[in-house]
């Protein structure tokens, strides 16, 4: 399972679920900015997108990046309601994450960003379901592990 970097809203001991940039979870349509487009009959598949992770922290959008860790990284802006969320502990490469999901690198930057999706063609409502299955695998990461 490759480890990966995301940056949540924290609910409880875990990521908030839901469907936005802020969550475990996926932007769809009607929303304006997209992770991945279901087809007319709701399916979606791997290659085609998904919630956006990193190789590591420092690799994490800084408009993400919560203000509370500008010691870290000085140029971070996000908001301190969110953090720092880590999984797996392999190498940043395409496969398995867990369940129903593959890490698939991002063509365009390969070493730095990447796409959770669909092992499988499956229902949307299937995909976002085996994300938020996921929240107990994430671990709350603050720039000490």
């Amino acid at each position: 399972m490759p480890l990966i970097f995301r940056v949540m809203c924290v609910d409880g001991n875990g990521p908030r679920c839901g469907p936005d940039a802020r969550s475990l979870g996926v932007r769809v349509p009607p929303s304006l900015d997209v992770d991945i487009e279901p087809d007319a009959a709701g399916f979606v598949q791997p290659g085609r997108g998904g919630m956006s992770v990193s190789p590591e922290a420092a690799l994490l959008p800084i408009h993400r990046l919560p203000r509370r860790l500008k010691d870290k990284f000085p140029r971070a802006s996000g908001s301190n309601l969110d953090a720092v969320w880590q999984m797996g502990v392999g190498a940043f490469v395409a496969g398995e994450v867990a369940a129903q999901l593959v890490l698939r690198p991002d063509p365009d930057r390969p070493i730095a960003h990447g796409f959770v999706e669909p092992a499988n063609r499956m229902l949307c409502a299937e995909y976002q379901a085996a994300l938020t299955a996921t929240r107990e695998l994430w671990h709350r990461w603050e720039g000490d592990s």
